[in-house]
């Protein structure tokens, strides 16, 4: 009984882990950011939702136009 008492609250552990880890990886991968080496400036990009969406039926469009040729 107290193993799987155990093995529940460890596959909710690395359920969390996983969401964490993924979100975490997500938000970089659409995140840029930096400082001037003299540290005057800072600059920060960040690819909105939208944007992505935008980009994906762009080029889905273009793959349409592409096949009915």
């Amino acid at each position: 009984m107290m193993k799987n008492k155990y093995s529940k609250w460890l596959l909710v552990v690395v359920i969390c882990m996983d969401v964490a880890i993924g979100g975490y990886m997500y938000y970089s991968s659409i995140a840029i950011g930096g400082t001037s080496d003299n540290g005057m400036w800072k600059a920060n990009y960040k690819k909105t939702l939208m944007k992505q969406l935008a980009d994906g039926l762009d080029m889905f469009n273009k793959s349409l136009v592409a096949r009915s040729r």
